[in-house]
């Protein structure tokens, strides 16, 4: 394998990962786990580096998703803000607190 054939590879198992994941469907994490592994396998063998490797899952992430993955993080923590519950209400039984 030389390093044009590593390199679509790697980039066809993102495009999978995040096609999927933008889909809501849940990639069990061996796969994840295996992709993780062979793309540190591919900077091992001198395929790539891991540079290469960051830019090429920022560069697929943006071709999926259409943002970064910085701005797609920041953009799900804005979708469950932390709102802040006062449950003092719930500290009696629930037999003291009845109103009837």
């Amino acid at each position: 394998m030389d390093k044009s054939e590593y390199i679509a590879e790697v980039k066809k198992r993102l495009v999978w990962i995040f096609k999927a994941s933008k889909e809501s469907y849940k990639i069990p994490d061996m796969e994840r786990h295996r992709l993780e592994g062979f793309m540190y396998a591919g900077v091992f063998l001198r395929l790539a580096t891991q540079a290469e490797m960051r830019t090429l899952l920022e560069n697929t992430h943006v071709a999926v998703f259409g943002e970064t993955v910085e701005d797609r993080k920041k953009g799900k923590s804005a979708t469950w803000p932390d709102i802040a519950f006062n449950y003092d209400q719930y500290d009696s039984p629930t037999v003291l607190r009845s109103s009837k």
